[in-house]
């Protein structure tokens, strides 16, 4: 490893290298250097190459390292690693919570088992949130150091501005400092501190940063908001890429890790223009002496957060450029302290402010460039008409009813955003005309009552006000009037970006065809969504704008007419397809000659979503061209009930290599989804989810590759979620493949399918012989391979007899589920289940021929297996250590549920459940008398929680001559009331030691005092001592274990055994 540092020495590092190889290097010059250095890593083998801390692009030919030589390096950018060509970047992510608590306590050394300081620790480590160099840098500044210098770390850390930096936090802040001071320009530094002022943790808008921006006139250059827009995701990228900012939670959204934010807001504190982040908690410090009254004076940027509405006095901040003012708790009155006093203010956002009436102090700010009144109140806008130098006005959830003509003296403003104003019910007249600089407008979830007036009859604005707008570039409205389709209209002209809805659609509509996720790294930019009556003439305008269209949802029958010109080739842009209830049309493309010159249907199209249409019966007639469909990503079909083929014609030209995910539910007479050809280009599928189709057989059909070449196996590389749920006809996934494939499957849920054999069906040759229905199968055969799967769900496949046959392939199963499987005979072989090192939930439910967990595999014929049963005493005890709960109810052919040797190995066994087995007769099963069992057995020493209920031939727990010891039993649950007295003494003697008893009772059906339960014991424990003098010693232990008054414990009158 060659530590590279900012400014690189080639012969340094050759040198270090060389001296790492055994080589000495002589004075030379760099190439010939370079050139014995290459030779000699090409002489050795398995050779790996660290470059550590590289700020820039490095010469690699120069330093003397080949190209064929693997490279691992490490730097704080990640378009540094682009440009050195890296194959794969993996950022260093912040760690979880345990993975952060082990590094920190190493590094601090901490022992869990020794150390006082461990929950102050804990702390610490918490509020790193994280992020490695700040656990390290703090855990060894702390190493061995005494509890009040852990107390004021803590305090320290918890502080955003820390008064006197300490020696840990410097360790933390140095790199920090240099990737902050490394950025190009002062742009991408003043995008960072902006991001400092927000809450901590919180997720940052993209789009309010370019609004505050603007206001602060950060960037430089710029000459509209789109070019803004552009910069500010330029920085942003740039901030990610030093790892200064992160991808927030959600799409648009940027993060800032605290620690980070920390740093931030001591750089902008520690400028000439002063940051006051969290203000609210500097007013609680009122009254301020005057050095620190006067250290505020020169404060630009300034937030608070808490519930306070007003300001203790009047304050004067004469240098004020930015207030963030957020309330979450409750709506604040206008503060006492005017905001005539922060004259110098740039940019205003408020949330939840309530202005009484009208003149606002607002309106003396008349150097505002940006306002955000979010979610406020408003009994009166006119004031703002003052602000004439207003670029950016935002009313986003606010309540007020009219937007007054006032406004249209906002000459200069170019953002007028309304979303959320849903009690918007009149624009006046004239507002629009004065507005001749405004390029946004934004009406989303808004005032919708849009009209076109004839003369000059007009109550309130219409949409031939727009048409003053000559700089108008993006359009988000809603026209609930559907006659303004047929109008003529010109300010669309322009429009580079818009997002228009006409008529009136379900309440839940834009929610349901919305869920598919983006698939541009931006918003789509043009989007409508049209409901319109039956033959409803399109007007030219709303024609330019469906062709150029890059989002098209459409709803109900007047849309058919739209629908009929997809395939026409006109709608070369359009990326996101959502058609509902539009019951007329019955395909959406036809094609006649795959084989024609074509860029094929629907090249550009990325999802495709398509619900309640009735007599739709294929999505495509006739054969596919090439590149049909070639960059679709999701496919969304519902309630389609007359499809019957997705493609009608044969399709060995149909290429899906981008599709992520299949949803298709509701479509009853649907036979399959695609062809095997078609299955194999499926190469990025993350998600198949299929359901309710009753007429389906299989998932893929067969079909010859027009190549003639045979391909045997199918895999579907990226699949990680696979659910087939109520498909009634289906028997199996795809056929005529000796191996199907799904090396990242994690989740499989299968549901309610009663004829399912497999994935690949094994012929009848190889089935196993379980009973004497030869149709039953095993769901997991060697024909299936999955080696990453976690969870499994299986209801209702009566087909299935037993999960799981071959052993390979399920080392990291978690979760496994089985319910109502009538023809499940057992889980899986002994081989398999010692290969579950990693099942922590067990769940089977009403398996009624379920007669053992385990099926015993006889060796001495190939192909086949002994009788099934329970987990006997031959079998492997170290199966299932990692299983933490088992729940099985309803399974009446159960007699047993371990061999003594398996529970023993159930060491991190916390609930155990067992309800409903008519059959079971004891839950660990007799001891072979062949197997030497541990004198002091202890078979589930976390058990914490157990229950039995309703298990009438139950009659031993451990039918053994040894004390049962669950030490952590806390919570027990029984009526079983055929259980052997002495094992009710066994297990109650535990439970009362560990205080079980607290929280729950021990509940039995028929309730017999502590005196009949205390005669029962001893009688039983007489019995047993005239017949083995043995077991005398052993069962006197429990004479003493009878039930008195003062334990609130209530047995059921037992029957002896």
């Amino acid at each position: 490893m060659v530590v590279v540092t900012q400014e690189p020495d080639c012969r340094k590092i050759q040198n270090q290298i060389a001296q790492m190889l055994g080589l000495r290097l002589e004075e030379g010059s760099p190439w010939t250097r370079a050139e014995r250095l290459r030779s000699r890593i090409l002489c050795t083998h398995r050779i790996l190459v660290i470059l550590d801390d590289v700020w820039g692009w490095l010469d690699l030919q120069k330093l003397g390292i080949p190209p064929t030589c693997k490279i691992l390096l490490t730097s704080r950018a990640r378009d540094i690693c682009a440009q050195m060509g890296a194959e794969v970047i993996l950022p260093l992510e912040v760690l979880s919570g345990e993975e952060a608590w082990i590094l920190f306590s190493h590094e601090a050394g901490i022992s869990n088992d020794t150390s006082n300081l461990v929950p102050i620790a804990k702390e610490v480590a918490n509020e790193c949130r994280g992020l490695p160099i700040a656990l390290i840098s703090v855990a060894r500044a702390l190493k061995y150091k005494s509890r009040p210098l852990w107390d004021d770390a803590l305090v320290q850390l918890r502080r955003s501005m820390p008064t006197n930096i300490p020696g840990f936090l410097k360790d933390v802040y140095q790199p920090l400092e240099l990737s902050y001071s490394h950025l190009e320009g002062n742009e991408a530094q003043n995008l960072f501190l902006l991001c400092s002022l927000f809450r901590e943790d919180s997720n940052i808008c993209i789009e309010d940063l370019v609004r505050y921006g603007i206001g602060l006139t950060i960037f430089n250059g710029i000459k509209n908001l789109r070019e803004g827009r552009n910069r500010t995701h330029a920085l942003i990228d740039i901030l990610k890429d030093r790892f200064l900012l992160v991808d927030g939670n959600r799409k648009g959204y940027v993060k800032v890790h605290d620690v980070v934010r920390d740093f931030a807001i001591l750089i902008a504190s520690k400028n000439e223009h002063r940051f006051l982040v969290n203000f609210d908690k500097i007013i609680e410090d009122w009254p301020w002496t005057d050095p620190l009254r006067d250290s505020y004076k020169n404060c630009t940027h300034m937030s608070l957060f808490s519930g306070y509405t007003y300001f203790p006095v009047c304050l004067s901040f004469p240098n004020l450029v930015f207030l963030l003012w957020e309330s979450e708790d409750e709506e604040m009155r206008e503060p006492k302290c005017p905001f005539e006093e922060f004259k110098t203010l740039n940019v205003l956002h408020v949330h939840k402010l309530h202005i009484l009436a009208s003149p606002s102090s607002i309106q003396q700010l008349t150097n505002l460039r940006t306002l955000h009144l979010r979610d406020c109140n408003l009994e009166n806008v006119s004031f703002i008409g003052e602000l004439v130098n207003l670029e950016i006005l935002g009313f986003q959830g606010s309540d007020f009813k009219i937007l007054p003509a006032a406004l249209g003296k906002l000459t200069n403003l170019r953002l007028l955003d309304l979303t959320d104003c849903q009690n918007l019910q009149v624009i006046e007249q004239g507002v629009f005309a004065g507005m001749v600089q405004l390029e946004e407008l934004n009406l989303t979830n808004s005032y919708a009552a849009w009209e076109v007036y004839e003369g000059n009859k007009k109550n309130s604005a219409d949409l031939t006000e727009l048409e003053l707008l000559l700089n108008l570039k993006s359009l988000s409205i809603s026209i609930v009037n559907t006659r303004v389709v047929s109008r003529k209209m010109h300010f669309t002209k322009k429009l580079t970006d818009y997002d228009i809805s006409i008529g009136e659609f379900p309440t839940n509509y834009h929610s349901s065809t919305s869920y598919i996720p983006c698939t541009s790294q931006c918003s789509l930019q043009k989007s409508m969504a049209l409901s319109l009556p039956t033959k409803t003439k399109l007007g030219e305008w709303i024609s330019a704008l469906v062709k150029s269209t890059e989002d098209l949802r459409l709803y109900g029958d007047g849309s058919d007419n739209i629908v009929h010109e997809l395939n026409s080739g006109r709608f070369q842009y359009l990326k996101k397809l959502a058609i509902q209830e539009c019951h007329t049309v019955d395909h959406l493309a036809v094609t006649a000659d795959a084989s024609r010159p074509s860029s094929g249907i629907f090249p550009t199209l990325e999802t495709l979503h398509l619900r309640e249409i009735l007599n739709m019966k294929e999505i495509c007639h006739g054969p596919l061209p090439a590149k049909s469909f070639g960059e679709l990503q999701y496919l969304h079909l519902q309630a389609i009930t007359g499809l019957r083929h997705l493609c009608s014609g044969p399709t060995p030209n149909l290429s899906l290599s981008n599709l992520k995910s299949i949803y298709i539910y509701e479509c009853r007479n649907l036979v399959s989804l695609f062809s095997t050809c078609v299955a194999e280009s499926l190469v990025q599928l993350e998600e198949l989810d299929v359901g309710d189709c009753q007429m389906m057989n299989k998932v893929f059909f067969h079909e010859e590759r027009q190549d003639n070449v045979t391909n045997s196996n199918l895999e579907f590389p990226k699949l990680n979620k696979l659910v087939l749920r109520c498909l009634h006809t289906v028997t199996s996934f795809c056929i005529k493949k000796d191996r199907i494939s799904f090396p990242q499957l994690m989740v499989l849920k299968m549901e309610d399918l009663p004829r399912f054999k497999g994935f690949c069906p094994a012929k009848s040759s190889q089935i196993s012989p379980v009973g004497r229905n030869t149709d039953l199968q095993i769901l997991f055969n060697k024909k299936v391979a999955s080696p990453r799967i976690k969870m499994v769900k299986l209801r209702m496949l009566d087909k299935m007899s037993k999960v799981f046959s071959h052993h390979g392939f399920f080392h990291e199963l978690e979760f496994l589920e089985v319910d109502a499987c009538q023809g499940l005979r057992s889980l899986f072989s002994s081989s398999v289940a010692q290969n579950l090192v990693k099942l922590k939930e067990l769940r089977i439910r009403n398996c009624r021929r379920l007669t053992g967990l385990i099926e015993k595999e006889n060796k001495a014929q190939t192909n086949t297996y002994s009788t099934v049963t329970f987990c006997s005493s031959k079998t492997p005890g170290i199966i299932f250590h990692q299983l933490e709960y088992l729940e099985v109810d309803a399974c009446d052919c159960l007699e047993a549920l371990f061999s003594p040797l398996v529970a023993q190995g159930l060491v991190k066994l916390k609930e155990l459940q067992i309800r409903n087995c008519k059959g079971l007769v004891e839950v660990i099963e007799k001891e072979d008398e062949q197997v030497q069992m541990n004198n002091d057995p202890t078979p589930f020493p976390q058990l914490k929680y157990l229950e039995l209920l309703n298990l009438p031939n139950l009659r031993s727990f451990w039918h053994t001559n040894y004390d049962i010891k669950i030490p952590s039993l806390r919570d027990v649950s029984i009526d079983a009331n055929s259980l052997s007295v002495v094992q009710l003494a066994k297990i109650a003697k535990h439970a009362r030691q560990r205080n079980a008893w607290k929280t729950r009772k021990l509940f039995l059906k028929e309730l017999a005092s502590s005196e009949e339960t205390a005669t029962l014991v001893e009688e039983e424990n007489q019995r047993k001592a005239s017949q083995t003098s043995s077991a005398s010693c052993e069962d006197s232990r429990f004479a003493s274990c009878q039930f008195t008054s003062t334990l609130d414990v209530r047995i059921a009158a037992v029957a002896r055994v």
